[in-house]
């Protein structure tokens, strides 16, 4: 897995399509929850990474769907039938994981992410925002699309 699947380490060309994938400083053994709950948390934000305006952070469900559809397709012959049906924990798990690398940072003194106190409030509460309004309040509604997707593969 390359456990940092953000839209940030995907290079494109100009009509949109993925010419690679860079970052590669964290590919190890993994889960495939890591790269796609990493991949929506960002993909399918539809507020910036950093974004101080809440309002702006929602989670998009077309991006969602698309993406899962994506991933279903190209994965089938590796992903196993427990796997996708947890995906939407995945997508659920990974906004709440970052929030807690941030606090664990920033009580450890700050020495990873290196932000200051009001960045630092502002990315927790989008990621947690993000988590609780966005994913979970859509959780049938994801289930109810990889079933569907997964079913007619």
């Amino acid at each position: 897995c390359h456990c940092d699947t953000k839209v940030n380490n995907m290079m494109f060309d100009e009509d949109g399509t993925v010419l690679c994938v860079i970052d590669l400083d964290t590919v190890m053994p993994s889960f495939i929850f890591s790269d796609y709950g990493d991949f929506l948390r960002s993909g399918a934000n539809t507020g910036l990474e950093d974004d101080k305006n809440l309002d702006n952070v929602n989670f998009n469900m077309e991006i969602f769907q698309a993406f899962t559809k994506g991933y279903l397709e190209s994965g089938k012959s590796f992903l196993l039938p427990i796997e996708i049906e947890n995906l939407p924990y995945a997508a659920a798990l990974f906004p709440y994981m970052q929030c807690v690398r941030f606090l664990a940072d920033y009580i450890n003194g700050d020495t990873y992410y290196k932000m200051d106190q009001n960045f630092f409030c502002s990315i927790l509460l989008q990621q947690g925002t993000c988590l609780k309004v966005g994913i979970f309040a859509k959780e049938n509604l994801c289930w109810c699309i990889i079933f569907k997707i997964s079913h007619n593969m």
